[in-house]
């Protein structure tokens, strides 16, 4: 296939022209016919066989018209022949109304097709997963319990960046009898450690670890134990140490056991007691913030001493856990049904600030208080909302998220006289508490899973198992910055989900899930993931790309290699190499919706021809019909 192309011109990142078959000769393109999906348009011969295709990011239909010349104008403004080459990029585009353009509460995101990480099980096997973990390339790395006919073994998954592809399924263990609870933290070097127990002839812990260039090793024996304990917990701080925390033995008399990887030694430490002695414990909980300088344990103590939330701070040099420190005004904390993956929905943010939700205790009426530090110190709880007359089950069904601004986001569901409600808290850095939110209600009876996730600056996503088009599934809303749009966002498929897993990196979202479809979830379709993008150069969300976009370029260029960069900047790292340079510029100008030229920017003068110079352009083309060249999405590896 002949595709021509200009100098220095090519399709944004999210555009991709993919080469398909051969045409024998020019001839063969008259006929061409266009079909059109969710974010690809696709030329094909008369018999149906494919040509070439153009792919979108927003999982939009793309509208196209083809003119007399045969040309196909795309409503972006790009002008591509017959052979799929590109040949210009205009400020008219089509008149086409775009869902979305110009419209301040549209969203400028959408997800992908879905990946799988692993296969629909047949009979007699089950696969389940933690919340994915994300190294410094970009790369996310899934953790996969796989159990056959009574045998275990531990599987990961590893993402080929934000690609939306994924490395294929790696067994690396399946010499312990069981794998129970595995969890897993990376530190700044990329270094994965993954501990799990295995309870055959006693309680044993083992630890994986893996280590970029040589790959995994273990399982290693960490330690063995006649007294039962679960609930596995694990953090990595910034100098490779591994706290791991587990709870021990049985009500009245569960405590909190810890025990650390010394990343100067290569060894852990013996278990020891971190609670308060003759204090019956539950829901430890271990949460840090991604530069890893920030450690803390949370758990409720329900008996044997002061009842209400207790918390200790990780120190890095001694590498041992500060003492206990009750949470002001948590006495009345309590929960609703504790099993081995409970945990208190809890965050970190970059800033070393802890949010930590929590419910009152059985039988309720239940209200939904939170506890923050502030310089460290624990400030008196807040009332988040007022205890309602049903069920509500924070420590399984919420979660919570901050961003590097030092905003946070709580959110439950809580199922109230036959609806279950979505509520929304949200943490200003500078003006603290704002009004709780309920922007979606549905009619199920019952509470179900939410996660939630900055995903750029202020906006985040929030998943959950919901009502959408007349059926129950999965579903997601999106927040602006300032408000929830009110129409739902379509995750892929229909699929029923009651475990899924929500976590951002550089300012994009992956979901991971169990899909399910059938009654009571009875048709398993495995373990799926999907990336929430974003339009590229269009940093206000507002659907087009203009001057109010150039000024968001012109403050996030960073020049080549000059990331990281912050996640609102991610609307203009085209290419995904981890900064704003002039590559960026170029795909940002062809990204240019406005009817007016973009500004000049220095920094990258003379990088694209503008529309005044595409005459030129043209005539360049003509010296180039001898050359043929295939446009390809290139790997972007990490973004």
């Amino acid at each position: 296939m002949r595709i021509i192309t200009a100098l220095h011109h090519r399709l944004p990142l999210a555009w991709t022209v993919v080469s398909l078959t051969a045409i024998a000769s020019a001839g063969d393109t008259q006929d061409l016919k266009f079909s059109a999906s969710r974010g690809v348009l696709v030329a094909s011969l008369p018999d149906d066989t494919p040509v070439w295709e153009v792919r979108t990011p927003d999982g939009q239909v793309p509208h196209w018209e083809v003119r007399a010349d045969g040309n196909v104008w795309l409503e972006s403004g790009v002008v591509l022949g017959p052979h799929g080459e590109v040949l210009a990029r205009t400020h008219g585009g089509l008149h086409v109304p775009l869902l979305g353009r110009g419209d301040p509460q549209a969203s400028c995101a959408g997800w992908d097709p879905l990946a799988e990480v692993s296969p629909p099980p047949p009979e007699g096997t089950s696969d389940s997963h933690t919340s994915p973990l994300f190294d410094s390339l970009g790369n996310a790395w899934v953790i996969l319990t796989h159990l056959v006919s009574g045998d275990y073994s531990l599987q990961v998954r590893r993402s080929n960046g934000h690609t939306g592809t994924w490395q294929p399924l790696e067994t690396i263990s399946d010499t312990t009898n069981y794998v129970s609870t595995p969890e897993g933290a990376i530190d700044p070097d990329d270094n994965i450690t993954i501990v799990f127990r295995d309870i055959q002839a006693g309680y044993k812990l083992y630890a994986m670890g893996y280590e970029p260039g040589s790959g995994w090793s273990g399982p290693d024996l960490v330690y063995t134990t006649s007294t039962f304990f679960q609930a596995i917990e694990i953090a990595a701080d910034a100098d490779g140490n591994i706290p791991v925390i587990t709870d021990s033995g049985f009500s009245p008399d569960k405590t909190v056991q810890s025990t650390v990887y010394d990343a100067d030694t290569g060894t852990w430490s013996s278990p020891q007691q971190i609670s308060p002695t003759g204090y019956d414990t539950l829901l430890p909980t271990v949460v840090q913030n991604r530069a890893g300088d920030v450690i803390y344990l949370v758990y409720l103590v329900k008996g044997g001493g002061p009842t209400g939330l207790y918390a200790h701070r990780f120190d890095s040099t001694t590498k041992t856990w500060g003492p206990a420190v009750f949470l002001p005004g948590s006495t009345a904390a309590g929960y609703t049904i504790a099993v081995p993956v409970s945990r208190l929905p809890a965050t970190v943010d970059s800033l070393g600030n802890a949010t930590v939700l929590w419910q009152t205790a059985l039988p309720g009426p239940y209200g939904v208080y939170a506890s923050r530090t502030d310089n460290g110190v624990w400030q008196d709880a807040y009332e988040l909302l007022a205890p309602g007359p049903d069920d509500t089950d924070i420590e399984n069904f919420a979660d919570a998220d901050s961003n590097d601004r030092g905003d946070a986001f709580g959110v439950i569901t809580r199922y109230e006289s036959g609806s279950n409600r979505l509520y929304a808290f949200r943490y200003h850095a500078s003006d603290g508490w704002q009004t709780p939110e309920n922007p979606y209600t549905s009619t199920l009876n019952f509470s179900t899973r939410v996660r939630i996730c900055f995903y750029r600056g202020a906006h985040a996503v929030a998943t959950l198992y919901g009502w959408q088009d007349s059926l129950d599934q999965l579903t997601s809303l999106i927040y602006t910055g300032t408000m929830w749009l009110p129409d739902l966002l379509d995750v892929p498929e229909n699929h029923k989900a009651y475990f899924q897993e929500t976590q951002a990196d550089q300012g994009e979202a992956l979901l991971v899930y169990e899909g399910e479809l059938g009654p009571l979830g009875s048709d398993n379709r495995g373990i799926l993931a999907t990336w929430l993008r974003t339009s590229p150069g269009d940093f206000d969300c507002d659907g087009d790309v203009d001057p109010a976009d150039f000024a968001a370029f012109e403050s996030c260029f960073t020049g080549s290699g000059g990331g990281p960069i912050d996640p609102q900047c991610a609307p203009g790292d085209f290419d995904g190499d981890g900064d704003v340079d002039c590559d960026d510029w170029d795909q940002f100008v062809l990204a240019w919706t406005s009817p007016d030229d973009p500004p000049g920017f220095p920094p990258c003068a003379g990088a694209i021809p503008t529309v005044s110079e595409w005459g030129l352009v043209l005539m360049t083309l003509l010296l180039l019909t001898t050359g043929t060249m295939v446009l390809r999405r290139g790997d972007t590896g990490s973004r």
